[in-house]
């Protein structure tokens, strides 16, 4: 067990990174904002991200001159939703420093359909988002959207940023040596975590001051909360009939490897080789036998069990951050719960979350046929400005590209105080074989079946006793390296220009930042 206390106490000491490797894990409701005017502001003019509260140095307007502009109307679309009142407030802001320029903003649900009606009748608007990343690249294919690097200050915008070469990849958002958008928030874990409830341990006689940190503390926590409610409450539940769900699972046992069990240094899978995979089936086999399971596990969604969590039926689940602002929604009057670092799975083992470098959350695009895009890059300057990022923060929307902005003073949810705390260190760039050489990108391997989502359902039904775990993942491990390498064999007779060492980074250090260099 640790200390939730002690261990918050010492992650938000100035020795965070070191107080965490002590310990041997690396690691919003908003804040009022002041509605005030602000003045123009210049992209920061260097890679190395300024101290936390430092000034940002205001530069003059776009066109200084001894006339003002004429006016300008700019279209611009986003997604609606929460995030939608960070764009509205943006534009007050930005209309404010820039009062030549009016923006029109529409909120779109069906972004790619209406993307598609406007680019056929030559009216895309001036400023969009789409996402996911890939988007970057069907947009350009498409000539959707104008590259950002024919602007005469690209490359000081590129430079702001906290790490160029991480933010500005090939196939990520560069196509044919253009650059077409830009990351606003930050890469990092917040998809998977373990939920707790306080309510559940305190109804159990149990101190929510200590929570487990292991997957026999874990246990020893489910056998507590089902023993002292008589058989009411369950200790442990994950969605077994959802993809995602068994997702989740599987990413606590990937530890410092990719989900999907492939190893980039030796280029074969670790489904056998990696001991925490068979640590997490066993103690899902643990749980299930003793009935310390949520029924509902069986054959529950993600919406289901994050319910039942937030009404006191199970003490721990899986899920992602925005089950914090569903629980808003669904069971406004439920705070009381935290979020879990990641189990050490019966020994002091390092943990990551992997990410890919360049865009991350939902990118910005500037349209094509734009009639003014000067305007339009200023727009787009603004909003992935360190500034915008600090705002984007304190509103709840997510987590900022800039470090510096995610303070856990920032928010007030207990569990995403929690998030920052922990989890600051907990992402990590993997290598991108496609990036040092592009025919790698068609190589298409089958998913091997039974895959680790498939292996714990069959524990948790019982059709996979405890005694054949280990069998079970050598056979996944032996099928996920026999498709790779068929897959391989195939793209090469298509005319692909690759070979297996391609995809070995045998300098890869699981815990660090990979920058991919092209060929």
């Amino acid at each position: 067990m640790f200390s939730r206390s002690a261990f918050l106490k010492l992650a938000g000491a100035a020795g965070l990174a070191a107080g965490l490797q002590a310990c041997k894990r690396k690691q919003p409701t908003p804040q009022a904002q002041e509605q005030g005017a602000e003045t123009p502001l210049a992209p920061l003019p260097t890679a190395s991200p300024p101290a936390t509260g430092a000034p940002v140095a205001a530069a003059p307007t776009a066109f200084p001159s001894a006339t003002p502009p004429e006016p300008v109307t700019l279209q611009h679309w986003d997604l609606g939703g929460s995030q939608g009142e960070w764009f509205a407030q943006e534009i007050k802001l930005f209309q404010n420093a820039y009062p030549w320029v009016n923006i029109v903003r529409s909120p779109q649900k069906e972004m790619s359909q209406a993307l598609n009606v406007a680019f056929a009748g030559g009216r895309l608007p001036d400023c969009y988002l789409e996402g996911p990343a890939l988007a970057a690249q069907q947009a350009a294919k498409k000539f959707f959207c104008r590259p950002l690097s024919v602007y005469a200050d690209f490359e000081d915008f590129k430079n702001s940023f906290p790490r160029p070469a991480l933010d500005f990849v090939p196939l990520s958002n560069q196509f044919d040596d253009k650059t077409y958008s830009a990351p606003r928030e930050a890469r990092s874990g917040w998809s998977n975590q373990l939920f707790i409830n306080l309510d559940v341990l305190r109804a159990a006689r149990l101190d929510p001051e200590r929570l487990p940190a292991t997957d026999s503390e874990l246990i020893e926590t489910a056998r507590a909360v089902f023993k002292n409610s008589r058989g009411s409450v369950y200790g442990y539940a994950n969605g077994f009939a959802t993809v995602w769900m068994n997702a989740l699972f599987e990413w606590q046992g990937a530890r410092s490897y990719k989900v999907g069990g492939y190893d980039w240094r030796s280029g074969k899978s670790s489904y056998s080789s990696n001991p925490n995979f068979q640590k997490m089936l066993e103690m899902m086999a643990t749980l299930a036998k003793e009935g310390l399971v949520l029924p509902e596990a069986r054959s529950g969604d993600e919406a289901t069990l994050r319910a039942s969590f937030a009404e006191g039926k199970v003490a721990i689940i899986h899920g992602g951050m925005w089950n914090v602002n569903d629980w808003k929604q669904s069971h406004p009057n439920f705070t009381n719960y935290t979020i879990l670092p990641p189990l050490l799975l019966g020994e002091e083992a390092e943990f990551t979350y992997y990410t890919p470098p360049g865009l991350t959350g939902t990118p910005i695009f500037i349209g094509a046929h734009s009639k003014h895009p000067e305007e339009a890059w200023l727009w787009f300057k603004w909003l992935h400005h360190r500034n915008a990022g600090e705002r984007w923060v304190k509103s709840g929307s997510g987590f900022s590209i800039f470090p510096q902005n995610n303070r856990a003073d920032f928010f007030t949810d207990l569990a995403w105080k929690d998030y920052t705390r922990l989890f600051a260190g907990l992402s990590h760039v993997e290598p991108q074989p496609g990036i040092r050489n592009p025919d790698c990108s068609k190589v298409k391997a089958k998913r091997a079946e039974p895959d680790f989502a498939a292996l714990g359902w069959e524990v948790f039904s019982g059709a996979l006793p405890r005694g054949g775990i280990a069998s079970a993942l050598e056979k996944l491990a032996a099928a996920a390296d026999a498709n790779w390498q068929t897959a391989l064999t195939k793209a090469q007779k298509d005319g692909a220009k690759i070979e297996a060492g391609d995809f070995i980074f045998s300098d890869w250090q699981p815990l660090e930042d990979y920058v991919t260099m092209t060929a």
